[in-house]
């Protein structure tokens, strides 16, 4: 009898696992040390967000009533008060994004202009879903009552960032394996993940982003679960999607690209286990509520700004030739930000990194050409790689749909041709991307009939050193010297 439990242990627990759960342990670990070095307020938009909080949990209500500015100037100015005492000398930041606003911005663009101008406010975080804010308000008002310091419950809100990269890598590790029914490559996506850069510094940040990217890979795996389950299944599955879904779009608006995905599922799962009369119903009126409900959280005139456009703003030929050139050099810079986060580190050290990463993205893209290649030669079109490739692209393809308009927006509207520039923007399909970049790796090694664990090797050795190197030679300075 107690050999068979050992064996029942020993079935549930594989090697795998094991590695997974000292890998959760490594994130703790670094999180808090990363979360802990970086200086206060000087990534991404921190300062709006933490004011965001502070408003929350000082008044109890979110900044939706008529007397939100009056109550925002009282509480901006506490809080510019409490802060004063933090002074920021050196950052990981480009010394463009320290620099004192010369223009009439109303946004502040670093924690230096919102200590010492008492005219910019940091209201248009305000314009987002409230779950994030609301959530870390708790460990606000929990910090307060404890005595905390401002500075403390500044901390204390930032570690509470490798929770949600917790659930990232959990569920990252399960969309992986549920593509590819191996443990071993589910293992590595999720390795990459823990040392990549860009996202060792946004979870170390204030910033609603580590809500979307968590709740998305949630979704993302509920979805993957429903294109592959038998029909039995589907219901319980789309009403957790469903709400997975909820928690997405209540931290940032880009969750809205599930929505086609879920139905897409949906129907696919119906069509493949010919039960679209029993369960329509049923799932329809799910997603329709999930639709209304998205619709009537979403702040005043959110979406009809949102898909606000107006093509009489373009200065003739030349206006659109600069709008598609800097659209170019945007998804240019997106390969490399994705992966390291471009504004983290200085000029002169970025040759080796940007010589590195070149040479794996272009092996990773000579893969996939050749995968597609062969794919339409063979016509092989029940392949499992296939599949896995194609339900990977989907969202990606989805997202990038959403992106492009808004850039084409933003660049029609304000002249402003940066949005979205940033690679922490398609973190909501990370794992996704991540699995085409590896596969592409992977496949161009076989082809060269090498061992796939040498592939692994390399990439865990070179996004560890990445990741230190990051953390030994900027992230430290900026916070010691």
């Amino acid at each position: 009898m107690e050999l068979f439990f050992l064996k029942k242990i020993k079935n549930i627990f594989t090697r795998q696992d094991g590695i997974l759960a000292l890998l959760l342990v490594f994130i703790l670990f670094k999180g808090i040390v990363w979360g802990w070095n970086i200086p206060l307020f000087t990534l991404s938009d921190e300062v709006t967000h933490f004011t965001y909080i502070h408003y929350l949990s000082e008044y109890k209500e979110l900044p939706r009533s008529a007397d939100t500015p009056t109550k925002l100037e009282k509480s901006s100015a506490e809080l510019r008060k409490n802060l004063k005492s933090l002074q920021v000398y050196k950052t990981p930041l480009s010394l463009e994004h320290t620099d004192f606003a010369a223009s009439a911005d109303a946004n502040p663009v670093s924690f230096n202009d919102f200590l010492n101008n008492a005219n910019l406010r940091a209201n248009w975080s305000f314009n987002y879903p409230p779950l994030y804010y609301v959530l870390m308000s708790i460990f606000y008002t929990l910090g307060k009552n404890l005595n905390f310091d401002i500075i403390s419950i500044a901390y204390l809100i930032r570690f509470c960032a490798i929770f949600f990269l917790i659930i990232t890598i959990i569920f990252s590790y399960k969309i992986a394996f549920i593509l590819t029914n191996d443990r071993l490559f589910a293992l590595i996506i999720c390795s990459i993940i823990s040392l990549m850069a860009s996202m060792s510094a946004v979870f170390s940040s204030i910033n609603n982003d580590v809500a979307l990217i968590a709740f998305s890979h949630i979704v993302l795996y509920l979805v993957y679960r429903i294109f592959y389950s038998s029909s039995q299944n589907v219901n319980r599955l789309i009403i957790l999607a469903s709400f997975a879904f909820l928690a997405a779009i209540l931290s940032k608006p880009q969750a809205i690209i599930f929505i086609p995905l879920m139905i897409g599922a949906l129907i696919y799962n119906w069509l493949k286990n010919k039960k679209i009369r029993t369960n329509a119903a049923m799932n329809i009126l799910v997603i329709g509520s999930i639709i209304l409900v998205t619709i009537l959280i979403m702040p005043n005139g959110f979406l009809s700004n949102f898909f606000k456009i107006d093509f009489r703003s373009i200065d003739g030929g030349g206006g659109i030739m600069t709008i598609l050139k800097n659209d170019l050099l945007r998804r240019f810079t997106l390969m490399f930000d994705f992966f390291i986060q471009i504004w983290l580190f200085h000029s002169d050290q970025s040759v080796w990194i940007f010589s590195s990463l070149s040479v794996l993205i272009l092996f990773s893209t000579m893969g996939i050409i050749l995968f597609c290649y062969n794919f339409f030669k063979k016509r092989d079109f029940y392949s499992a790689n296939v599949k896995a490739l194609l339900l990977c692209a989907i969202p990606i393809i989805t997202l990038e749909i959403l992106y492009t308009f808004l850039y084409f927006r933003e660049a029609i509207i304000n002249k402003a041709y940066d949005f979205p520039g940033q690679g922490r923007y398609y973190f909501i399909v990370l794992t996704p991307l991540l699995v085409i970049f590896v596969y592409g790796l992977q496949y161009l090694f076989e082809l060269l009939r090498l061992p796939r664990r040498a592939l692994y090797f390399i990439l865990i050795i070179f996004f560890a050193f990445l990741n230190s190197y990051f953390f030994i030679n900027i992230i430290l300075p900026s916070a010691y010297l």
